[in-house]
C-alpha cells in the first residue's frame, strides 16, 4: 500500500510502500511532526521527523503604555518558560516581588531603568542582558524622562 502524508507547513508529499499486519499504533504528535511506519521485510520501523516551526515576533508590537499602572504584555510562552514585555512611563515602578521557581532574564529594549531590592540598585540599559539564577526579590523603576521597555523572560528552574 502507498501512504502519503502531508503537513500544513510542507510543500512535499512523502510516499512509502509497506505492509502492515494487525498493527495498532496510537500516537499524539506535536504539530509539524510527521510519523511514518516503514515495514521493510516485515520489520516495523517507526520514524518521527520534526519540522522546525520558527515563530518570529516583532517586539515593537508590544510597546503599549498605560497610566497610572505599568503596562505588561505577554510576548510568548511554552513549556517551562514565559516572556513578558514591561512598558514603563517616566516615574512608574514595579514593586519588589519574586518569581519563585524561575530563573529571570531581563533584556532592556528602549530607555534606561533601574533594578532594585531593599539594599541595592542596578542600572538597566539596552544592549545588556541581566540574569537572576537565584530567585531573588527585586523591583523595576523608570526614574528617567523617557519611556523604558524591558523584555522579561522566566525560565523554570531545572528546565532548559
Amino acid at each position: 500500500m502507498i501512504v502519503q502524508k502531508r503537513t500544513a507547513h510542507s510543500r512535499f508529499t512523502f510516499k512509502f510502500a509497506f505492509v502492515v499486519e494487525k498493527l495498532h499504533f496510537n500516537s499524539i504528535l506535536p504539530a509539524g511532526t510527521l510519523d511514518f511506519l516503514l515495514c521493510p521485510y516485515r520489520k516495523i520501523v517507526i520514524c518521527k521527523v520534526s519540522i522546525m516551526q520558527l515563530e518570529v515576533l516583532n517586539l515593537s508590537d508590544c510597546a503599549e503604555f498605560t497610566e497610572p499602572q505599568v503596562a505588561k504584555k505577554s510576548v510568548a510562552s511554552g513549556e517551562g518558560f514565559k516572556s513578558i514585555m514591561i512598558n514603563m512611563l517616566p516615574g512608574q515602578e514595579v514593586p519588589i516581588h519574586s518569581h519563585a521557581g524561575f530563573q529571570v532574564l531581563l533584556l532592556p529594549q528602549d530607555g534606561d531603568g533601574v533594578l532594585f531590592d531593599q539594599a541595592t540598585q542596578t542600572s538597566l540599559n539596552p544592549g545588556s542582558l541581566y540574569l537572576d539564577r537565584s530567585g531573588s526579590t527585586f523591583g523595576l523603576r523608570n526614574p528617567n524622562d523617557k519611556p523604558f521597555r524591558v523584555l522579561v523572560m522566566l525560565i523554570a528552574k531545572g528546565g532548559t
